[in-house]
């Protein structure tokens, strides 16, 4: 019923690069998949050079998430030993997009897509360069919350309208009925592009009161999400 096979299968991070790369106002990070045991020992600058990248990077093993083996390593010493942990044949070497704020805060926003229209999820503020919601700064941030708010709130004024059109040229290029985008806003207003994929979760939020201000947005997705289920079904009766 909803997000054509063909669609998702092209949403792997590499080639999400190729074809995302040249949309004005969004910022695509270089990436390479590279064996890992070319990053053992002294070939891992090599490595890293051969595919115009440099220190510092991200690497992670493909096929996991939330997370688990990505690090950031800043020389190729710290390069080697990471993938020696990793449990897979590959690895991803990824360019680092500084996605900090004023404050030197790192951020990373959440918008769905759904049936071709976004919807604003979640902005979450972390002192630490790995940025999920669940472990970022704010449950325990008042302040946080209160920066995560007009987002939610208003997603095109917070963004502005070239963030905003880089973003539908996204959702254009990915042809995705349901999905999400992960990215972060630079102080020029660029979209900085982390992912895109068809497996965005959406957690359901907790009773705490706390939250009471990310619900509008919450139901918005999911009556989405309902609206177009129907629809489709109707469609196809």
């Amino acid at each position: 019923m909803i997000n054509d096979p063909r669609a998702v299968a092209r949403t792997g991070r590499l080639e999400n690069a190729k074809r995302l790369r040249g949309i004005p106002n969004l910022i695509v990070p270089r990436m390479a998949r590279v064996a890992r045991q070319s990053l053992a020992g002294q070939t891992a600058a090599g490595t890293v050079a051969a595919h115009g990248l440099s220190f510092p990077l991200l690497v992670r093993a493909p096929g996991f998430h939330t997370g688990r083996h990505f690090v950031r390593v800043a020389t190729a010493e710290a390069l080697a030993q990471a993938a020696e942990t990793f449990p897979s044949d590959d690895a991803w070497l990824i360019e680092q997009l500084d996605s900090r704020d004023g404050q030197g805060m790192f951020r990373k926003l959440r918008a769905m897509i759904v049936a071709g229209e976004l919807y604003p999820l979640h902005l979450a503020i972390s002192r630490d360069w790995k940025v999920h919601y669940y472990t970022a700064d704010m449950a325990q941030s008042a302040d946080n919350r209160a920066n995560e708010a007009p987002f939610l709130h208003d997603m095109a004024s917070a963004i502005g309208a070239p963030g905003m059109t880089a973003l539908r040229r996204v959702v254009e290029t990915l042809q995705l009925d349901y999905g999400g985008i992960d990215f972060a806003v630079d102080a020029r207003g660029d979209i900085l592009f982390f992912e895109a994929n068809a497996t965005m979760v959406m957690v359901p939020l907790t009773a705490d009161k706390k939250w009471d201000y990310r619900r509008a947005a919450f139901d918005g997705v999911f009556a989405a999400v309902r609206a177009m289920l129907v629809r489709r079904a109707q469609e196809r009766a």
